[in-house]
């Protein structure tokens, strides 16, 4: 399944990766707002394809899951 913008979840780049390894590291607002972009980029976006690509199996379990890739929804808040 695609998400609204195309993308079918291939898993997390070495770059998502290195970025939550930075998080762990760097766990706040301003490291966060610095490296906003390389979040969206490189965490969020493979997320929200991934919440996309189990939305309709989840369904099979239970009609009434939460399956919108939205922050605060399937998605946790990074901060």
């Amino acid at each position: 399944m695609m998400n609204q913008k195309g993308a079918k979840f291939s898993g997390f780049s070495a770059k998502g990766v290195d970025f939550l390894k930075s998080l762990k590291t760097n766990n706040n607002k301003i490291w966060f707002e610095q490296n906003k972009q390389a979040y969206q980029d490189y965490v969020l976006q493979p997320m929200q394809s991934l919440v996309v690509d189990l939305s309709g199996f989840m369904l099979t379990i239970d009609p009434h899951f939460e399956v919108r890739p939205d922050v605060g929804k399937t998605i946790s808040r990074i901060y």
